[in-house]
């Protein structure tokens, strides 16, 4: 997925591989803004940027560090 311009993006009662979600969010070069509600994933989600504010909310959801 290629999305150059996107700068906010919700994800809202998503099921979504590690590999899955670091593909989603290598395409998206300005993103700033990262709601994650109800995610549920295989193994650990991490969102490694100075720029972007990740929000979570919702059960089935790990963050680690």
């Amino acid at each position: 997925m290629n999305c150059p311009v996107l700068k906010q993006l919700t994800l809202v009662d998503v099921s979504i591989s590690v590999d899955g979600f670091h593909r989603l969010l290598s395409g998206c070069h300005v993103l700033e803004s990262l709601c994650l509600v109800q995610v549920h994933a295989a193994g650990c989600l991490r969102v490694c940027s100075p720029t972007i504010r990740v929000e979570t909310q919702g059960l089935g959801f790990y963050m680690d560090g």
